[in-house]
């Protein structure tokens, strides 16, 4: 069944990421596009009857895009993207909604070179998947957060779990020797 939503966006809009805390608290995030082709964040919620758009933050210059969510509770939702600026690379971009708020958060990664591609989260702690990105380098993976750190040359995650208890599943690509991509499935404990 497709439930209807707000396509705000002049021209495009896109929804990349969801999670949900209940089946009347679910958050959904992604990007739409203005008439002058500038790329905005969009975080819509859902109540249980209906989606809404809730305004979100856009830090960056020539555009802003989020591509996961994680809820943690009510009041504990991050949402994880990118913030275009004047040059290359894009700076990550990691909101926190607070209950009352969207507002930019501090990054457990160097902001500078990544583009964050997914986020799980618990009540005291932060983990970011995705790529990490150079003008001189092909993308590389990477997981950070308060127990990871790692890089892997020529490929990108794009998804993330955290276990209760301990453990973490990130999921992505990577090219192979012939220059194929190739799924990737890493566990860290």
């Amino acid at each position: 069944m497709v439930v209807p939503s707000p396509s705000p966006g002049a021209e495009q809009n896109i929804l990349y990421g969801v999670a949900a805390i209940s089946d009347s608290d679910v958050w959904a995030v992604g990007a739409r596009e203005d008439s002058a082709g500038l790329w905005h964040t969009l975080t819509e919620h859902w109540n249980g009857s209906h989606w809404s758009i809730v305004s979100s933050v856009d830090p960056g210059v020539n555009g802003n895009q989020l591509y996961a969510v994680k809820a943690v509770a009510s009041n504990d939702v991050y949402a994880v993207g990118q913030q275009a600026g004047a040059g290359f690379p894009n700076r990550a971009l990691i909101e926190h909604w607070d209950g009352n708020a969207w507002r930019v958060t501090p990054s457990p990664i160097d902001l500078a070179t990544v583009l964050p591609l997914g986020v799980d989260a618990t009540t005291s702690s932060l983990t970011l998947v995705g790529q990490h990105e150079t003008d001189t380098a092909p993308y590389t993976t990477y997981v950070a957060g308060p127990l990871y750190r790692r890089r892997l040359f020529r490929s990108g995650f794009a998804g993330i779990t955290a276990i209760p208890g301990g453990g973490l599943w990130a999921v992505g690509v990577t090219s192979n020797p012939q220059g194929n991509y190739e799924t990737l499935i890493e566990y860290h404990q």
